[in-house]
């Protein structure tokens, strides 16, 4: 709606500013701050709100990148940093699960979905918002990001698990394709569309992970897997090409 649209440029010129007028806006910077991020928390899932979305994770992101502003963040440490972790459980998490609206385009149209979720897509998404948020706080804050994702990952894979029906299951598929969207983003450090990934992070074990939860639901016969969580696996091997082992 135009509201959103509104909102959505004002962020965009904030972030603007702090990034071409970094002394002269940084006194003007925490209020903008906390008012973008109230936003960001009451945000709703509808479509409407995706740009206004979007854009307030940019900014976050921005922020998250400069040296100089990482007082706001604390220190790298997952049992006393809470800003990381309110930012990571009201911000990040909400972003990275897909919505009903996203299982429709899947769905109805699945050559744009894929387009859209693959890594370096230039589409605007909170996906996209999401993942380049984790990447940019991982970079001064990899244990507490690591630690936090770490576990979140562990509680989506149990949800996976435990769902009665196996892969077919609606909450245990989104739940694992969650924990494989996060697993990618986090780990991922260096990129390009030619090469696919060049460098990962060497806290997660990415052999291991591939080992214990991707290859064997490829492995099955189709049917047996949804074929959004199909998608998101082959995804996986593709963006991690060159570091899982050649005999698979």
């Amino acid at each position: 709606t135009s509201i959103e649209n509104l909102k959505s440029n004002i962020i965009e010129i904030v972030n603007m500013y702090t990034q071409k007028y970094d002394e002269e806006f940084n006194r003007f910077l925490q209020p903008f701050i906390m008012k973008i991020w109230a936003l960001l928390t009451k945000s709703q899932e509808a479509p409407r709100f995706d740009i206004l979305v979007f854009t307030g994770i940019n900014f976050l992101t921005t922020i998250a990148r400069r040296a100089q502003t990482q007082e706001i963040f604390g220190v790298d440490d997952p049992n006393t940093n809470e800003p990381i972790k309110q930012i990571f459980t009201n911000v990040i998490v909400p972003n990275t699960k897909l919505r009903e609206s996203d299982i429709e385009n899947f769905e109805d149209n699945p050559d744009e979905f894929i387009r859209a979720d693959l890594e370096g897509s230039d589409t605007d998404t909170r996906r996209k918002a999401a993942s380049d948020l984790i990447k940019a706080l991982s970079e001064y804050f990899e244990k507490t990001m690591t630690t936090l994702a770490g576990s979140y990952i562990k509680t989506l894979m149990d949800a996976y698990s435990s769902s009665n029906s196996g892969s077919n299951d609606e909450f245990g598929f989104l739940a694992k394709e969650a924990a494989l969207f996060l697993v990618t983003s986090l780990i991922t450090k260096k990129q390009t569309r030619k090469l696919g990934v060049t460098e990962v992070s060497n806290l997660v074990n990415l052999q291991q992970f591939f080992d214990d939860n991707i290859f064997n639901e490829i492995a099955q016969p189709m049917d047996r897997i949804n074929p959004v969580l199909q998608a998101s696996c082959i995804k996986f091997i593709i963006h991690f090409r060159n570091q899982i082992g050649k005999e698979r």
